[in-house]
């Protein structure tokens, strides 16, 4: 309650799904859905959708196109009885409260994308829901609008300490709106914890992905105290233990998380010396991408062992190195920044 939680995973991995089942569209199939102390589905009832205080904002925002931007936001009023009078009065401060009061009087179909999204967003809150669910509905918005639509929730969900469920592909969404992040695949959860926790020490594929950090794949080796990863081509990467390695053995599939931050970047070494200094990992390998990612440029590489490894380094590194797609660099990591934990196959990870 009073919290917002981000539900973030691959495509296919369950989450529209779940939106539905929770607002009432889909049974849950022999689940329990719960809110607050009142259960929705399950084993004894089905409350309907108009009776759960579910509100759900999709993709599409689903104005009216006859009706005006009053009329819309008026609707959820009116359609749990209340006056017509009282219904405009409340759908008039809810367009205030999210910039859209010039729009009152204008036709549904004559919104653009974004003033359609406020007006959706204006007609929900109109409602007063236990809990709103929002299902992508800023990803069809430009870059604009979507950042205006960002603020206005969190403004509205810190005002009136709302209930909020928030589906989205975008790490802008997260930082800016989750308390807390629940991680789908394969319609499981793979990962759940604070957004502090999951965007800076993910332990799932998906979020570690979502945050620009590489994902090596491998067998893991050593203890909990000392684990390391072997590669498909012998290489041991060493790091600090994830928090459920100690459920793992050795022998078995891992993972080692490394975020760009802790990849520097020398020229490639003929005899194979590594610079000194903290424990390392040192890595072959070869450029296929830069990109420039504010005053950073994020270097794309390919090991010896066919995985994705990125770096993020300076423009002057850039020039002085030589980097440029097909160079062969050496890649030293630190140990410390990177965790090694248990994976679910043996399967190596070749997305970049």
């Amino acid at each position: 309650a009073g919290r917002t939680a981000a539900l973030i995973g691959p495509n296919g991995s369950g989450k529209s799904t779940v939106c539905e089942v929770v607002a009432g569209l889909l049974d849950a199939d022999g689940g329990r859905v719960r809110l607050g102390e009142r259960l929705l589905d399950g084993p004894g009832g089905f409350v309907p959708a108009g009776r759960r205080g579910v509100a759900l904002l999709s993709q599409s925002p689903g104005v009216f196109g006859r009706m005006s931007a009053l009329d819309n936001v008026a609707f959820g009023p009116r359609c749990r009885r209340i006056g017509v009078r009282a219904a405009r009065a409340r759908a008039r401060a809810e367009l205030a409260a999210v910039g859209a009061d010039h729009l009152a009087d204008r036709r549904g179909s004559q919104l653009s994308g974004g003033q359609s999204a406020r007006v959706a967003l204006a007609r929900a809150l109109a409602t007063d829901p236990a809990l709103l669910v929002l299902d992508e509905p800023m990803a069809a918005l430009d870059v604009t609008a979507r950042a205006q639509m960002r603020a206005l929730v969190a403004r509205r969900t810190a005002e009136q300490g709302l209930t909020v469920l928030v589906v989205t592909h975008d790490i802008l969404d997260v930082t800016a709106l989750a308390d807390d992040v629940i991680v789908l695949q394969e319609g499981r959860v793979a990962e759940y914890g604070s957004a502090a926790e999951v965007l800076t020490a993910p332990t799932s594929d998906f979020a570690a992905r979502l945050t620009g950090t590489s994902v090596l794949t491998g067998t893991l080796e050593g203890d909990p105290a000392s684990p390391a990863l072997r590669l498909e081509n012998g290489a041991l990467v060493t790091g600090r233990p994830g928090e459920d390695w100690g459920r793992a053995a050795a022998g078995g599939p891992g993972l080692a998380l490394v975020p760009p931050d802790a990849v520097a970047l020398y020229p490639a070494s003929e005899d194979g010396a590594v610079p000194h200094g903290s424990p390392r990992n040192t890595l072959t390998v070869t450029v296929t991408d830069l990109e420039r990612s504010g005053a950073l440029v994020t270097v794309s590489l390919r090991t010896e062992a066919d995985q994705c490894l990125t770096a993020a380094v300076t423009a002057g590194a850039v020039a002085e190195l030589g980097i440029k797609a097909e160079r062969r660099l050496e890649a030293v990591v630190k140990a410390v920044q990177v965790r090694v934990l248990p994976a679910h196959s043996h399967q190596p990870n070749r997305q970049c």
